[in-house]
């Protein structure tokens, strides 16, 4: 029987090589597509999963299994990845977007290059709340997820959902508020 993530981390808390070598085997792959999928090099997203892994062995002291081991090593991954854009000296924007009508300062070349530059830092957070989302969506019961993906992914309307599912209004509406109920437990953690 296959040790659980949390249970692996716990032995790594005790510095069983192991068990953090059985852990990157598990994710570095994983890892690597996560970092490719923010438009990181190839070297890059190899260099990227080295320092997760690295901080995660230097932080393993201080693991605490209060939610599942792959949240706490994707939150060390974002962590990486925007310290890695730090130094790459990318910023935010100071100044919000114009509505279009005048150009403003962000449209001169140089607020051009730094919203180019913020973008990747943008889509991993946007890329990371969205894996959550997915994953979260895909642990909830079949019948709330028909619903909820019929309505609020594909953008049909409760009719067509009923329809589609064989069920009446009403209980496409319910499926609904309890599978809504379900994600905001799952995801608590992104709402804070």
């Amino acid at each position: 029987m296959l040790d659980s993530d949390e249970d692996l981390m716990s032995r790594v808390r005790e510095d069983d090589q192991e068990a953090f070598n059985l852990l990157y085997r598990r994710y570095e792959a994983r890892l690597r597509s996560l970092f490719v999928s923010f438009q990181c090099a190839f070297d890059d997203a190899r260099d990227c999963v080295q320092d997760t892994f690295v901080r995660l062995w230097l932080s393993r002291s201080t693991y605490q299994p209060t939610g599942t081991f792959a949240a706490y090593l994707f939150t060390i991954a974002r962590s990486c990845w925007i310290d890695r854009l730090r130094k790459l000296h990318c910023r935010p924007l100071e100044a919000p977007l114009g509505d279009g009508d005048d150009p403003g300062p962000e449209e001169s070349p140089a607020g051009k290059t730094a919203r180019a530059e913020w973008v990747p830092e943008a889509n991993l957070m946007l890329e990371y709340r969205r894996w959550r989302v997915r994953r979260a969506v895909r642990s909830i019961p079949e019948p709330h997820r028909a619903a909820i993906e019929m309505v609020h992914l594909h953008g049909m309307k409760y009719a067509e959902a009923a329809q589609r599912l064989d069920v009446p209004i009403g209980t496409v509406k319910s499926r609904i508020a309890t599978a809504v109920k379900m994600l905001r437990e799952r995801l608590k953690e992104e709402l804070l």
